[in-house]
């Protein structure tokens, strides 16, 4: 929907929320979710042999070997979110899945991390075990550009006209400005209202803060109508 959207756009403007000090967000990480599945063989415990081929541990290796990849590259972080799998305590587990989240803030850094990744699931560490990772869903960065720099100039003229300083941040997080920021669309985002703790039970907003930046987006709607020849 965004790839198709975006050929039609002149500039993108994102209400995701500001950063604590009023930041507007200028440049996105890129972003990979995905699912790791890990098999093995199931059988009682009890069996009288100690030859196992538990899921548990080879994905437990492997989520080692994945966090593991963190800052090895500028920017990049993977987390390992959820993990799942097997039947009981005196069952060795014949399947293990767990959720991914692969970030990059340089785009020609997606596909190196991909091949380490790749590579690393083709090392089992036991016999009968396979690993399978699968990509659910993925976001590309984006990057700061000079096409960017005269809408931001003009939001900061517009926030200093209404006795505010607006400064510019990158964040690690993605959201719908990724889809237009990545294919050179001049791009603003975190227009929202000031915020923090995202995605945990302490997530917030500042119920004050929605008055002045409501505000300062209609301000600033005005002006790059105007600038544009949209208002006369």
């Amino acid at each position: 929907m965004f790839e198709k959207e975006r050929k039609q756009a002149q500039i993108c403007l994102v209400a995701e929320c500001a950063g604590l000090q009023n930041e507007i967000v200028i440049s996105r990480n890129g972003k990979i979710g995905a699912r790791l599945a890990c098999s093995g063989r199931a059988r009682h415990i009890g069996m009288d042999t100690q030859e196992k081929a538990s899921a548990i541990l080879e994905i437990a290796h492997q989520v080692i070997a994945l966090e593991s990849l963190n800052a090895s590259l500028p920017g990049v972080s993977v987390n390992i979110g959820k993990i799942e799998g097997g039947l009981g305590p005196a069952t060795i587990p014949d399947h293990a899945v767990c959720s991914v989240d692969v970030r990059w803030q340089d785009e020609s850094h997606r596909e190196i991390l991909l091949k380490k990744i790749n590579l690393e699931l083709t090392n089992n560490r036991q016999p009968h075990c396979h690993s399978r990772f699968e990509i659910l869903n993925e976001r590309p960065s984006m990057p700061f550009t000079g096409m960017n720099q005269e809408l931001i100039d003009l939001f900061q003229q517009t926030a200093e006209m209404l006795g505010h300083t607006i400064p510019t941040q990158h964040r690690r997080g993605t959201s719908d400005a990724n889809f237009f920021g990545s294919a050179g669309i001049p791009t603003i985002d975190g227009l929202g209202p000031i915020s923090d703790c995202d995605h945990t039970p302490d997530e917030y907003i500042s119920v004050s803060s929605l008055r002045d930046r409501t505000i300062l987006l209609a301000c600033f709607l005005y002006q790059y109508g105007r600038q544009a020849g949209m208002i006369h």
